[in-house]
């Protein structure tokens, strides 16, 4: 019964997102809307050889695995809930600030998502995450360094060659 209600928790979720992501303007006014988003993307690991800090190997690495039976497990398996919650962030973004987005660690988030784009097999994924990081990128100049940092900049000209984005 719990794991019934756990996975009818997660459904609900999903249907919140996917409808807070045709919204526009984004709810952005909203206190912990933008960290509520970005804490539906996959946690980035940080990296055991440098203190647990998150670097260009760690965001690499396949992201932080959830509590198994949690809504968040059931939720991270969801590819469609991935490319929404990417969506979110850039309709916040096309209006939002981008502070909110690094303060909270979306673009580690994002980069992440990019790098392991391959284990979720779905091309809006792709396309959503690097919208959303060429939108954090292009909005700070702290945000391109930390992007370059984590090899994100990389990460992106490569898909784009690859014709992946």
């Amino acid at each position: 019964i719990l794991e019934d209600r756990v996975e009818q928790v997660a459904d609900t979720v999903c249907h919140l997102v996917r409808c807070l992501a045709v919204c526009k303007p984004s709810p952005s006014k909203v206190d912990g809307y933008v960290s509520a988003v970005v804490r539906l993307l996959p946690e980035v690991k940080g990296d055991g050889y440098d203190g647990g800090k998150i670097t260009a190997n760690s965001v690499c690495q396949p992201p932080k695995d959830r509590v198994v039976g949690s809504a968040a497990s059931f939720l991270s398996k969801d590819r469609t809930l991935v490319a929404n919650a990417i969506k979110c962030i850039i309709v916040y973004l096309d209006g939002g600030s981008v502070d909110s987005v690094l303060e909270c660690g979306g673009l580690e988030r994002l980069v992440c998502v990019l790098a392991n784009h391959n284990s979720y097999k779905a091309e809006a994924v792709r396309k959503n995450a690097a919208a959303a990081l060429a939108r954090v990128v292009k909005g700070s100049e702290k945000a391109m360094k930390r992007c370059r940092e984590l090899r994100g900049m990389e990460i992106l000209v490569e898909l784009g060659r690859g014709g992946k984005v």
